[in-house]
């Protein structure tokens, strides 16, 4: 439950970046919020795929 609370503030905290380089004009804040944000989409994905894997062999 952590790792997926941990995920989705990281996907929250990437778009607040980006959504503020984008209106201060610094492309590289953006680029830095869109990294987090799909690092946070991965970091779901891989949570959610543990879970399942888990619930198939036990």
């Amino acid at each position: 439950m952590v790792d997926i609370v941990h995920s989705a503030m990281r996907i929250l905290a990437g778009f607040v970046k980006q959504l503020s380089g984008r209106t201060l004009g610094n492309g590289a804040l953006e680029a830095f919020g869109r990294v987090d944000e799909l690092v946070g989409r991965a970091e779901l994905v891989a949570v959610r795929v543990r879970s399942r894997s888990s619930r198939v062999h036990h």
